[in-house]
């Protein structure tokens, strides 16, 4: 069960820094552009892979609701799990009757900062087929009026 957790901790830090690289990368675009892998928008491919991991038959065992919370991010102790962390340390996790227990106790910046960059790469996963659609449009118009669209955002070579 440790190691599963593990691995979900590494799956929400790994997936969350390449949704940041991607919104990192189109930041040097005209337009927020799809990034492929292998032929295939890697952000909705992290979706459907999440989908396909929630109708398998490990929901019955372990009902993540990855197709909900890409990124884990509706399992707030994830953090505990970090790899190279052989679990939670029974003395790290304060017990009822001698302190508050982590839930009730107040997130550290660190958290806070890592929980919103959790919840923003899950909210760019979910609007990513919205705002292709709205790239496609936007240039499907450019065409039709004849413009030509740059791919790189040069403005001061323009």
């Amino acid at each position: 069960q440790t190691r599963v957790l593990q691995l979900l901790h590494a799956h929400q830090e790994v997936t969350m820094r390449l949704v940041e690289a991607i919104q990192s990368w189109r930041s040097g675009l005209t337009r927020p552009y799809p990034f492929h892998w292998q032929g295939v928008n890697y952000l909705r491919k992290v979706l459907s892979d999440c989908e396909a991991i929630d109708a398998c038959d490990l929901r019955t065992v372990l009902p993540l609701r990855l197709s909900l919370y890409p990124l884990c991010s509706n399992i707030t102790s994830l953090a505990l799990f970090a790899e190279g962390d052989p679990g939670p340390n029974p003395a790290k996790i304060p017990h009822s009757s001698q302190s508050r227990s982590k839930s009730n106790r107040s997130a550290t910046p660190a958290e806070k900062e890592l929980r919103a960059r959790i919840v923003d790469a899950e909210k760019a996963i979910f609007e990513e087929t919205t705002l292709q659609a709205k790239v496609m449009r936007d240039l499907d118009a450019i065409s039709a009026a004849g413009y030509f669209v740059p791919l790189l955002n040069l403005p001061t070579i323009i």
